[in-house]
């Protein structure tokens, strides 16, 4: 069998092409198998591309991944494929498992898949190969003969070892480094926390009595692959491990760091939460080769992040954590969130201060946006503020909420800028003022300032490293 997977992505002006786990996985499985595969990204909507890629492969089975924000890519493009090239099309990823009855009722959709999808896509290929009836697939929804078959959920892979490791080659992994010279790893699948903006506590509630939600690697499965990848890549620069929180099971993280360390020298970034850092886990890392640790702030209103985001990390504990990790020399990311339900100016503004009081060395902000199937999202229809308004990517400036407490431009206004606010608290009213006053369509004052600033930096920093001659 021919699989083609189809990957709706953010235009490249917002997002660089990343490499995606779970397509590798999924590609992996079917090789393993004897299947073949093959990757087309989209950042648009683009029929002629389809065509051309689809003339050339001739797949058997089109397979598309989708998130929320690129259902709607995915709706135009399993239209196109099913109506113009007559090829049965799957559709997974997050917004197929937790919307499926708005799925697959879209049209051209020859079947979903909810939740982990290497066991049920390899078993689809095999009964398509076979022509076998494909009906009865668990996690897979299928219609045939004008009916819709919904089938149970499986249970969730456990032990992960059993799986191969992540196929890279599918994203052309060698031209991916070019651009960006990082390599990401899972270590682990899964996150117990119950964050309402999160979709973990949709899927704990989808697997419930499937087994364990969170599962690790065994340390030596995970160390072959971060070595057979760094053998194949030696233009790695720098490792990732992208797991919802790297630092959950103590034990598993000294293992790890212990493991890694004997290894490898290849410095590495990984996800924690605040109340998970200690004096001694931050020592370990430093140690390890960790050069970041990236951490949910969220808000720092602590009414927002810890009763209607239910993220239950007190704001003591991330105060501690970035200065226990600042004195232990490891660089810090923030994320944060603007427009939350019931934020207010003022509440931004706390977040702002929270971040200038921990002075994260990289600081995220993205503008919040309600993905259906969360808490957060039936808070936000139940309060009747979700708006016609469509929202393409994570990275964008625009928010999808219409609520009482703020205006949404505010929200946006304050997203453009909320880096340089954390960066210089001193010029707040400043930087505030010159992003109120219109140059162009899309650049402010402080836009057209921040990049002349930039730029004579820049000159004066080639100027410097020039070799001056006395005359």
């Amino acid at each position: 069998m021919k699989v083609l997977f189809i990957y709706p992505v953010p235009p490249s002006n917002l997002q660089i092409l990343r490499y995606q786990q779970g397509i590798g996985s999924l590609a992996a499985v079917l090789k393993q198998a004897g299947h073949s595969a093959e990757l087309l990204v989209l950042q648009r909507f683009d029929p002629e591309l389809i065509d051309a890629t689809l003339a050339r492969i001739q797949p058997n089975l089109v397979a598309l991944s989708l998130t929320s924000n690129f259902f709607e890519i995915g709706r135009q493009v399993t239209r196109h494929v099913a109506a113009q090239h007559h090829l049965p099309v799957i559709l997974g990823g997050i917004h197929p498992t937790l919307c499926p009855e708005e799925t697959i009722e879209a049209e051209g959709v020859f079947a979903l898949c909810r939740g982990e999808g290497e066991s049920p896509l390899l078993e689809l290929c095999e009964a398509l190969q076979a022509d076998r009836d494909p009906t009865g697939i668990p996690n897979l929804w299928v219609k045939s003969a004008g009916k819709i078959y919904r089938n149970e959920i499986r249970p969730l892979i456990d032990p992960l070892d059993q799986l191969p490791y992540p196929d890279r080659e599918i994203f052309d992994f060698t031209k991916l480094l070019k651009q960006f010279p990082e390599a990401e790893f899972m270590g682990s699948r899964g996150c117990p926390f119950q964050c309402t903006y999160c979709a973990n506590h949709a899927l704990v509630e989808l697997y419930r009595g499937k087994g364990p939600y969170v599962r690790f690697r065994s340390i030596p499965h995970l160390m072959g692959e971060i070595e057979s990848v760094l053998q194949r890549y030696p233009e790695i620069g720098f490792l990732g491990f992208h797991d919802d929180t790297f630092t959950l099971n103590p034990r598993w993280t000294h293992e790890f760091l212990d493991a890694y360390s004997a290894r490898f020298k290849t410095p590495f970034w990984c996800n924690a939460t605040a109340d998970s850092i200690t004096p001694e886990l931050a020592a370990r890392l430093k140690q390890a080769g960790c050069y970041e640790v990236r951490m949910g702030v969220e808000s720092g209103s602590d009414t927002i992040r810890t009763e209607i985001l239910r993220k239950k990390v007190p704001r003591e504990a991330i105060v501690s954590a970035f200065k226990i990790l600042r004195e232990a020399g490891i660089t810090r990311y923030a994320f944060n969130m603007v427009g939350l339900p019931f934020e207010t100016p003022q509440t931004i503004r706390e977040t702002v201060a929270l971040n200038q009081e921990i002075q994260p060395d990289q600081v995220f902000c993205s503008v919040f946006y309600p993905y259906p199937g969360t808490q957060s999202w039936e808070l936000c229809r139940s309060k009747g503020w979700i708006s016609e308004t469509t929202v393409s990517s994570y990275f964008a400036h625009e928010s999808a909420l219409d609520q009482p407490t703020i205006r949404r431009r505010e929200v946006v206004f304050t997203h453009e800028i909320f880096r340089d606010l954390v960066r210089w608290p001193r010029w707040d009213w400043l930087i505030r003022a010159l992003h109120h006053i219109p140059v162009t369509r899309t650049k402010s004052a402080w836009n057209l300032f921040r990049r002349l600033r930039a730029k004579t930096r820049e000159t004066l920093d080639r100027f410097a490293d020039q070799p001056h001659h006395p005359e």
